[in-house]
């Protein structure tokens, strides 16, 4: 992958929708799997009204100045959104954890075919559903190498936190 002096990867465009190509998740994991670790962001890019709130991050800077602002985006000190939102996401001690609003779906996306399901929408077939708002599990337990957490809320909406580094032996 030739791919060089890339901040971040489009994960979901607003406009883009009408032509079927608004979710890239499949080109940043392609990314990730060739060993660029690439931060990801969902945004409106607003050609129509329609399209405003569609797609957003959220930044978690040490001060609302313009400088620290880009250091947390280059920091990667963020996460993208349809919806779902992070509270929390942190690795301490072997453990990972995160709170978020109400989500049908959560689970950690790792490089290649490798992943965890922790929540999944219809988990006993039509008509069931589950509801989860927080995950905690062991590094051991994670994708090696890189992973990402991925939610989706009830509507289909998605969130994605950064890649996590994981490195665990």
């Amino acid at each position: 992958m030739t791919l060089e002096n890339i901040l971040v990867i489009e994960v979901y465009n607003t406009s883009t929708r009408y032509i079927g190509k608004e979710l890239n998740m499949y080109c940043w994991d392609d990314c990730l799997n060739a060993g660029k670790e690439y931060t990801a962001i969902a945004v409106d890019d607003i050609h129509k009204p329609c399209d405003f709130a569609c797609g957003w991050i959220m930044i978690c800077p040490e001060s609302n100045t313009p400088e620290d602002i880009i250091k947390a985006l280059k920091q990667g000190y963020f996460y993208s959104s349809q919806g779902p939102e992070f509270s929390r996401i942190s690795v301490y001690e072997g453990i990972v954890e995160a709170e978020f609003t109400p989500c049908a779906a959560a689970v950690f996306v790792g490089r290649n075919s490798t992943g965890r399901c922790l929540a999944i929408e219809r988990p006993e077939g039509p008509g069931t559903s589950c509801e989860i708002t927080s995950i905690k599990t062991e590094l051991k337990d994670c994708p090696r190498g890189l992973f990402r957490i991925q939610l989706r809320d009830a509507q289909g909406n998605y969130a994605w936190s950064n890649p996590i580094r994981n490195t665990y032996l």
